[in-house]
């Protein structure tokens, strides 16, 4: 009887544990059973940010892939990370993660930083790009297509992409033409595509530590309980509110099972931000600290899209036509930045004061006054538009 007892209770036991471990496999990071990816799934994540442009810096993108790579590691993947990469170095780490994600598993590709489109094809701007017309980008920037060869060729249960990569193009005055943004692309089986707004608009930097998209997006990336498509829309539903819908992050999936990023384990989510008291007037503080020293006019014309009547309106309408003229026009400007403003030799479209610089010199009627170190911009006649 007693012996009868004991194998009774050593069964229990191992029962037990053996659910345990069930239990412990089914609710492992990207399993939900059935259609879902399989518990113990190789992990690849390949991150890059890219902040140190020579033409319009960007003061996120390092604070960003670090937050991310992070936040990644947290979640099970392996993590290779790049600052400020070249042209050569962010290629040669694309080759690296299409070997590695050949393997199976579920491969992450994350970019913060300056892209474009031409023609409706992506590029990423690595640093130390040199784009003096169109025809240059092929040569100086990286397709977002060999990306995603290397993944439609790996094969592999699944892939991700996120691109916190749509801001002003950098290089705008050097194309006839250019589109906003980044272009929405055909994507292999099995992928999904997240984009930090919607194709053909721009982001801004933000002026925080993080990015305003990225900062969101870890959040949830932590979370359990979240299925993929669940992390980027509560991410979106965030930027909208912070950004007063001035920014809708967007994001594209071909994939058939469901994935999670920490896992099902219990029901904790990151509470919502809620929206500031005025957020409309916060995130155009956030987009003029990201446009305010940018030697690219497309950047002032593109805020003043966003803002047309905001706090700022006023200062980057002007500026923008000071660095048109700029472009068209011999310009000197003081090289201390504080020294008398040089003339501007045609008749001004523009007028008024962007700073409080009174050191300005006897003017000369219908000639106006600039300093590009400094923004200053004066013309002789008293009237505004």
């Amino acid at each position: 009887m007693c012996t009868r007892i004991r194998l009774t209770l050593l069964a229990i036991i191992a029962l037990t544990v053996w659910v345990g471990q069930a239990i412990a496999q089914y609710q492992a990071p990207g399993l939900n059973g059935g259609n879902s990816f399989a518990s113990g799934e190789r992990r690849v994540a390949l991150v890059i940010g890219n902040a140190a442009y020579e033409s319009s810096p960007l003061r996120n993108p390092v604070n960003d892939v670090r937050a991310m790579a992070a936040a990644l590691k947290d979640v099970g993947f392996e993590v290779a990370k790049l600052e400020n990469a070249t042209r050569k170095e962010m290629k040669q780490a694309i080759d690296r993660f299409g070997t590695s994600i050949q393997s199976g598993g579920v491969g992450l590709f994350y970019f913060s930083g300056h892209g474009m489109q031409v023609k409706s094809r992506n590029y990423l701007i690595p640093i130390g790009t040199q784009v003096l017309i169109e025809p240059d980008v092929d040569d100086e920037a990286v397709d977002l297509n060999r990306l995603l060869g290397k993944m439609e060729s790996a094969t592999n249960a699944m892939n991700i992409v996120i691109l916190d990569a749509c801001r002003v193009n950098p290089f705008a005055r050097s194309f006839r033409a250019t589109s906003e943004g980044l272009a929405q692309v055909k994507a292999p089986t099995g992928t999904f595509i997240a984009y930090a707004t919607a194709p053909d608009s721009v982001a801004f930097d933000g002026g925080g530590r993080n990015g305003l998209y990225t900062e969101q997006l870890i959040r949830y990336i932590r979370s359990p309980g979240l299925k993929i498509e669940e992390v980027f829309k509560a991410a979106r539903r965030d930027v909208m509110a912070r950004s007063n819908k001035q920014q809708v992050p967007w994001d594209a999936s071909s994939i058939t099972g469901d994935f999670y990023f920490a896992g099902l384990g219990g029901t904790h989510l990151a509470k919502p931000i809620p929206a500031p008291v005025n957020p409309a007037v916060n995130f155009e503080e956030e987009a003029w600290a990201d446009v305010k020293d940018s030697h690219n006019p497309e950047a002032f014309a593109d805020f003043l899209v966003l803002f047309p009547r905001g706090s700022h309106a006023r200062t980057a309408w002007l500026k923008e036509k000071l660095l048109r003229r700029e472009q068209a026009t011999p310009y000197v400007a003081s090289p201390s930045g504080s020294g008398p403003l040089s003339p501007l030799t045609h008749q001004p479209t523009a007028y008024g004061i962007i700073s409080g610089n009174a050191n300005y010199p006897e003017q000369t009627p219908g000639i106006c006054y600039g300093n590009a170190s400094t923004g200053e911009f004066r013309c002789n006649s008293p009237q505004a538009p």
